[in-house]
């Protein structure tokens, strides 16, 4: 998911010996990988919360931009993408620490706009969260724990083409909602069965 250490080397054309100097082991590397991210996230985050800003524009720039992410910045979205399904201890604390202070600032620009009047005022800031996973089937019960571990109220949608036995349990016991989507997208090809 990840750069190695050979990919680096290529992209910066040095040799491997040199990116091992700097990042003797792949956490190393990983770690300054998201490190820097961390840094180019919060410098537009925060340029977007500035407070010259109206809160509500403020709040729509940063959907705005960071929905342009991946068609600006490719590599920092498929990193960002993929540091959220990273279970490490050491990679998922520092992915946390990002979101909240992503989630920090945009709660700044809620209150903002409720002193003025543009936020509804029932809105808790520090409650705004949807976790969305795709492909259900690749994770455990561990690791669906884990990231339900980063709000403890966070709502979410797992999505998933094969249905997964305990998940469509609970939502036959009535514990989990489920929504079926009958309509294929654009373009696939019919699925072709054969026995044999």
């Amino acid at each position: 998911a990840f750069a190695r250490h050979s990919d680096v080397a290529k992209e910066a054309e040095v040799s491997l010996s040199t990116v091992f100097a700097y990042f003797p082991t792949r956490e190393a590397l990983l770690l300054a990988v998201l490190r820097a991210l961390s840094r180019w996230a919060l410098a537009l985050a925060a340029r977007v919360h500035r407070t010259e800003l109206p809160p509500r524009q403020a709040l729509y720039e940063h959907l705005v931009r960071f929905a342009d992410l991946v068609e600006d910045n490719p590599e920092y979205a498929r990193v960002w993408l993929s540091w959220g399904m990273v279970v490490d201890k050491n990679i998922w604390r520092a992915y946390c620490t990002l979101q909240s202070k992503v989630v920090q600032l945009l709660a700044e620009t809620v209150r903002r706009g409720q002193r003025d009047g543009s936020v509804a005022p029932h809105l808790d800031p520090e409650d705004i969260g949807l976790l969305i996973v795709d492909e259900e089937q690749r994770f455990g019960v561990k690791q669906k724990e884990l990231l339900r571990q980063m709000k403890l109220k966070v709502d979410v949608i797992s999505m998933s083409a094969t249905p997964i036995p305990r998940t469509l349990q609970m939502s036959l016991a009535g514990l989990r909602d489920i929504s079926v989507i009958e309509t294929p997208p654009e373009g696939r090809r019919p699925v072709k069965t054969y026995v044999g």
